[in-house]
């Protein structure tokens, strides 16, 4: 792949990360998802592909961005041990 090819997808991706952070961390489509019913109701699927988004802004070198999706992880927590104790005790 040519690096400038390379350059602009890395540009592109960084532009959506920067674009759609801010109260809550990106979701799989952006901000722009061009539909009313998008792909995984437009949700924060975490198997891979938000964690991915979320490394690339330490490798884009804006760590600032974090806090949407670290705030957003520490207010479901409460509801992740829920889970953990019912899956544990089932």
């Amino acid at each position: 792949m040519r690096d400038s090819l390379v350059e602009k997808e890395f540009d592109a991706g960084r532009y959506n990360i920067i674009s759609c952070t801010g109260e809550l961390p990106p979701t799989l489509q952006g901000v722009w998802a061009g539909t009313y019913v998008p792909d995984w109701a437009s949700d924060f699927t975490h198997n891979g592909n938000v964690p991915s988004a979320i490394a690339s802004m330490l490798m884009g070198n804006t760590p600032e961005l974090m806090l949407a999706y670290t705030s957003y992880m520490e207010s479901i927590v409460p509801y992740l041990e829920i889970n953990a104790n019912c899956v544990a005790c089932a």
